[in-house]
């Protein structure tokens, strides 16, 4: 692992890298040693995306629960159920009992793996963000490997080193791919791999607005076009085990090619000064009028109705007492 120079702050990274190689871009061919994160010092939030998650949401979560403290100092695992119709949002209320590192948002309806991950990240509340599918193909133990370059890189991105799914997903991620170099020019080898930890302030640049599959690819090429530095590192990868997966449904892919023209398009007008997440909520905080706390103004309407009630027995007096002068001169 290299050494590192770059402060825990939520500064991009922007160190040039030597000629002779892939700019922005390094990849790792090989494992890392999962004992040289030996002192947790990062923070960090973790967020599964799940929809119909039933069979797999509980292991998923349980095994995050076991890694994080060994890696982090502070941690929260956030779920965000996107509309699920299943027993996931029961499964989710358990493990939010269980665990108090555990925080659940719901959608009232199934909103897309886009808008998922940006609830998800709008809640985020650490240093270092992490997400992940909730179904179970990845090992997180793995997570450690991407850790080892956190300080150095902004964005620190996996990639399968075999994939393990059926041989027409393979084939039409291949040609996803390759059609997303052609067009957006975005040097990543597994651009949809579910395996990605991010520092923080990539979301002061980077915005989300894609709501379905295409949010990894508008992630990565906003950040391409920031000069974000970006590390791969290869991961395992399972078969599923329980549930089907959605990314090789007609719509799906349909609106995935929507969407990338809409991306493409966009891209061209990107400003380098541009708002992100964060720095756009906070823009809109403060724009919004600020609605005064219930508390505070059940006790100004008291301090008035006090003081009308103090005016109205002085009023009452002297009203008396004007009645009696006017009497004796009467």
């Amino acid at each position: 692992m290299p050494k590192s120079n770059a402060k825990s702050s939520g500064r991009i990274i922007r160190e040039k890298i030597p000629r002779g190689r892939k700019n922005h871009y390094r990849a790792t061919k090989f494992a890392l040693n999962l004992g040289e994160v030996s002192k947790p010092s990062a923070t960090m939030s973790v967020i599964f995306p799940a929809f119909n998650e039933e069979g797999n949401i509980r292991r998923t979560v349980e095994a995050a629960a076991e890694v994080l403290p060994k890696i982090a100092i502070r941690w929260e695992i956030i779920v965000v159920n996107d509309g699920s119709s299943d027993a996931t949002t029961a499964i989710c209320e358990d493990l939010k009992a269980r665990y108090h590192e555990v925080e659940v948002i719901s959608h009232g309806q199934n909103r897309g793996y886009g808008a998922a991950l940006k609830s998800g990240i709008m809640a985020a509340k650490y240093d270092l963000i992490f997400f992940s599918d909730s179904d179970g193909q990845f090992d997180l133990r793995e997570l450690r490997q991407l850790i080892c370059w956190a300080e150095d890189y902004d964005i620190v991105a996996g990639y399968r080193a075999k994939r393990q799914d059926p041989l027409h997903r393979r084939i039409n991620a291949l040609g996803w791919n390759v059609l997303v170099r052609l067009v957006l020019g975005i040097k990543i080898r597994d651009i949809d791999c579910a395996f990605k930890l991010f520092r923080r302030a990539v979301f002061d640049q980077v915005q989300i607005r894609c709501v379905g599959a295409m949010v990894n690819t508008e992630i990565l090429a906003q950040a391409t076009r920031f000069g974000m530095r970006i590390h791969q590192v290869k991961v395992s990868h399972f078969p599923r085990r329980h549930g089907k997966q959605s990314g090789a449904n007609i719509h799906v892919i349909i609106k995935a090619f929507r969407e990338l023209w809409r991306l493409w398009r966009q891209l061209r007008h990107v400003a380098l000064d541009q708002a992100g997440l964060y720095s756009a909520a906070t823009k809109e905080a403060y724009a919004a009028p600020m609605l005064p706390d219930p508390r505070e103004l059940l006790r100004v309407s008291r301090q008035l109705r006090n003081v009308a009630e103090e005016q109205a027995g002085l009023y009452s007096k002297q009203q008396k007492k004007e009645g009696g002068s006017d009497a004796i001169l009467t």
